[in-house]
C-alpha cells in the first residue's frame, strides 16, 4: 500500500509520570511512518489544544455582551447587573444572618448547561422589557 499524504496529523492525550502522549489512533500514524523511506527526515510538532471549554465562551459572552448591555439599560454597574440577574432567575433563600441571599451569587455556582439556560432566559426577559441581546455566534468575540 502506498500512501499518497505529505503528512499526516494525530491526536494524543498528555498522561502519566514520566509525561507520555497516549496515541487513540496510532495505526495510521504506524502506517505513515511504515512507508517512509529509511533515513526520511520528518518534523514533529506538538500543540497544546486551544480549543476552549463551553463555559469559558460562555462567561466570556456574559461579561462582554449580555451584562454590559443590561447595564447600560437599566444604568446599574457590570457587577451588580450580573448579581441582580442571577437572583432574578435563580431567587432568594433566608440566609444565616436573617436576610434574602441570592440562591446562586455567582456564575461560578453554574455548570455549563446551567450558563447556557441562564444565557438563554436572559435573552428573552431582555426582549420583553424592549431590550436584544444579540444571539452568541462563533464570531461574538470580534466585535
Amino acid at each position: 500500500m502506498v500512501i499518497d499524504v505529505k503528512s499526516v496529523a494525530v491526536t494524543g492525550v498528555v498522561t502519566g509520570t514520566p509525561k507520555r502522549v497516549q496515541l487513540p489512533d496510532r495505526d495510521a500514524l504506524a502506517l505513515y511512518l511504515h512507508e517512509l523511506p529509511e533515513g526520511t527526515q520528518v518534523n514533529i510538532t506538538i500543540t497544546a489544544d486551544q480549543t476552549e471549554p463551553p463555559r469559558v465562551q460562555q462567561r466570556r459572552y456574559w461579561w462582554s455582551v449580555v451584562v454590559p448591555r443590561c447595564a447600560e439599560y437599566f444604568g446599574t454597574s457590570d457587577r451588580q447587573m450580573s448579581r441582580d440577574l442571577l437572583a432574578e432567575r435563580f431567587g432568594f433563600e433566608w440566609g444565616a444572618f436573617a436576610q434574602d441571599v441570592p440562591v446562586k451569587p455567582s456564575l461560578s455556582w453554574l455548570n455549563a448547561d446551567e450558563m447556557s439556560g441562564l444565557i438563554d432566559w436572559v435573552r428573552d426577559w431582555a426582549a420583553d422589557r424592549n431590550l436584544e441581546i444579540p444571539v452568541p455566534d462563533k464570531n461574538w468575540r470580534k466585535r
